[in-house]
């Protein structure tokens, strides 16, 4: 087997610059957000103030996107990258929740402006959340790919790798949002373990 890389070689694309961004950005977002639960900050929360720090948090991820394509000249992959997480974002929240709200009775009863029953203020925070979930997951495909050579084991661990992170993620997420009181579920144990491996799929 080779060393093998957690980030790209290629510094010509922008993505490995895209993807060491991110992971800087992702401790701004998670602090923020790991105060806002410490504190309980969103106590004095309404429906703006829920929809400007999420919309707050998920901008800079644009403007780093943008910046990055007028500084290039061209669509760069930040931007790709930012246009598949807001589309993958977008579908899921539009229509995968709902699977939430009628299989494990999930509900958000905070103040929000809503589209289709899902607070909009969700619609932006899935935008960084699955940003670092996107990077994170390169990371550790790419060190299978570029550390062991093709073949079946090799393609095995792929998959598994996949499925394993795909289960861990959903399962992380439905946990760590359970310290959030505006978000419930009828049954909790069910949405830990069938709901996160439903929710899981979507990852895969």
């Amino acid at each position: 087997y080779l060393a093998g890389d957690w980030l790209p070689r290629d510094e010509a694309t922008g993505k490995r610059a895209y993807e060491e961004w991110v992971l800087r950005y992702s401790v701004v977002w998670m602090g923020s957000f790991g105060l806002i639960i410490a504190l309980q900050l969103y106590e004095a929360f309404d429906a703006a103030a829920y929809f400007v720090v999420c919309g707050g948090l998920a901008l800079p991820l644009w403007v780093q996107a943008f910046a990055a394509a007028v500084r290039a000249g061209r669509v760069t992959h930040a931007l790709r990258a930012q246009a598949w997480v807001a589309v993958f974002g977008f579908i899921g929240n539009y229509w995968y929740t709902h699977y939430f709200y009628s299989v494990l009775r999930a509900r958000y009863t905070m103040p929000s402006w809503r589209l289709n029953y899902v607070p909009i203020a969700m619609y932006f925070a899935t935008h960084f959340y699955f940003s670092s979930y996107h990077v994170f997951a390169n990371l550790a495909l790419r060190k299978v790919r570029t550390r062991y050579l093709p073949g079946p084991c090799r393609d095995l661990l792929f998959v598994g790798l996949v499925l394993a992170m795909s289960y861990a993620v959903a399962f992380m997420e439905t946990l760590t949002i359970a310290h959030f009181p505006y978000y419930d579920f009828e049954d909790r144990a069910m949405a830990y373990t069938v709901g996160s491996a439903f929710y899981g799929l979507y990852f895969v």
